[in-house]
């Protein structure tokens, strides 16, 4: 029994952003492959299995020009 429990994360959209490009172990002893910035559903098992793996928001925002604001920068109004 593992000494810490930790509350499954609740996302408040459909989807997830994958933060990093790494292989990881599914079910049934296959490698996965993710890309970082990938988009997935927030369902997913893979999502559910590998959490600390994937964020609500995007780590990059791409625009065609340059930012006035560092909120525009972080893509905050």
């Amino acid at each position: 029994m593992p000494l810490l429990h930790s509350k499954p994360i609740v996302h408040p959209n459909a989807y997830v952003f994958c933060t990093s490009t790494c292989g990881v172990g599914i079910s049934g002893g296959m490698t996965l492959h993710l890309q970082r910035g990938q988009v997935w559903l927030a369902t997913d098992a893979v999502v559910k299995e590998h959490e600390g793996l994937f964020s609500d928001e995007p780590l990059e925002l791409c625009r065609s020009t340059p930012p006035e604001t560092l909120g525009e920068l972080r893509g905050v109004s």
